[in-house]
Order: C-alpha cells, then structure tokens, then sequence
C-alpha cells in the first residue's frame, strides 16, 4: 500500500487560509513504498494539485523536494530501487515537476534491518548502489532535454519522448506490469512499436549498456521492468 501522495485536503487548507501568498514553489514528498510514479493514480494527483493551484490563482513551479526508496532487509531491492527511482524521475519530470531530489544520496548507517539507515543510493562508505548507476545513466542520456510528448502503447506501458539541445530526441519505454495485465503471466506484456521518426543512433540499458539496433531502423520492443533509452536523430 502506498502513502497518501499528495495530501490535496491540507493544501487547500493552506490556500485558503491564504498560504499561497507566502509561496515561490509548492513542494510535495511523495514517498511511495514499494511503488513509482509511474502509477495512473499518482498521476493524477499532480494534475489535481495543478488545478488546485489555478482554483486560487496560482501558477506555482513544483518541486518534489524529497522521495526515494529504502533497501533495508523490510525495503525494496537494490534493483528495484534503481528501476523505482529512475521511473519516478522519469513520470515526474513528465509531468512537469520542475525539481526532483532523491532521499537519500548516503546511507546513514550500516544497520541493513533501519529502513531509515538504507535510502542512500551510495552505501555508507560511499561506494555505489545500482540505484547510482541508473540515475546516472538517466541523467547524462537526458542532459538539457525537455519532455516532448508521450505515446499511448496500451494501459501498462510508459513511453516517454525527450527532446535534446542538439535536436536529438530521447524515448523512455518500460512497462509496471512485466508478468502481463493480470500480474500472474498468463497474458504477456506485448511486443510494441516505438513512433519513431529519424534514425535510431542508439539504445542503452538503464545501466549504459549498449543494446542491439533494430536492423530496419523501426523499433519493435517487448518492454521490460528497466527502462530502456532510445537516442534518435533527426
């Protein structure tokens, strides 16, 4: 079960009591359990906040100014936590959030049963986590971009275009549902096609990993947990 993600009664409380003069940004801390945001319901929720801000005549930028996932022994998986995380960077910044900060870039102990000790995405001497890697990949793929559009590929599957300053293009493509709709494998996630439009230069794993290009320059993929990283040139 997730945490209440945005908490919309108590902002409206704010707002109305006039709190929305005293703001330059809204920030929200959506942490989310075993879960990213790359769910409807979440999504959702940023919407209504940003209607919520227009009701009281507010175009705020927002921020979520903490979220992260634990890897203790009661936590996610060091895997999941980089999947997590680089699909909640992803859906945000989608969603136009402006600023996305991940809790926590250190562990703050070494007690592997302290979910509070285990959201680093650096152990406590500093060495990595998967979780590094990814953001980092995902980081340095999408440096300068802005998010460009989405594509409907069927209710369980997130593709995301980003475009470069260097007029590249950037799609994002995973699937929340890698065991099919029913979560039981009995019905697969399908194979898709990416809408692409220019030539593919290069697909990397969330990892940086060079993946096999498509020998007819179309992109037919069967999406997976990790997102993959298409870099397409005009």
């Amino acid at each position: 079960m997730r945490d209440i993600w945005v908490d919309l009664d108590f902002i409206r409380a704010v707002l109305e009591a006039g709190g929305g003069a005293c703001m330059d940004v809204l920030s929200i801390h959506p942490y989310s359990g075993d879960e990213s945001t790359d769910t409807a319901s979440e999504r959702e929720d940023i919407r209504k906040l940003r209607i919520l801000l227009a009701e009281y005549g507010l175009n705020l930028p927002l921020w979520v100014s903490e979220v992260g996932f634990q890897t203790s022994d009661g936590g996610v998986s060091e895997q999941d936590q980089g999947r997590l995380l680089a699909r909640t960077y992803l859906t945000l910044f989608a969603e136009g959030v402006d600023v996305v900060i991940n809790y926590d870039f250190v562990n703050d102990g070494t007690d592997p049963t302290d979910g509070e000790q285990n959201f680093g995405v650096l152990y406590r001497d500093l060495s990595p986590k998967p979780a590094y890697d990814a953001l980092a990949t995902t980081a340095l793929t999408l440096a300068g971009a802005q998010f460009e559009r989405s594509a409907d590929l069927g209710p369980f599957v997130e593709a995301f275009a980003f475009s470069l300053p260097d007029g590249k293009q950037v799609w994002a493509l995973w699937t929340r549902m890698p065991n099919g709709p029913l979560g039981l494998g009995v019905l697969k996630v399908p194979e898709v096609s990416l809408p692409i439009a220019g030539t593919i230069e290069r697909i990397i794993d969330l990892y940086g990993n060079g993946l096999p290009l498509p020998p007819t320059g179309s992109m037919q993929v069967t999406p997976a947990r990790d997102p993959i990283l298409v870099t397409v040139g005009p």
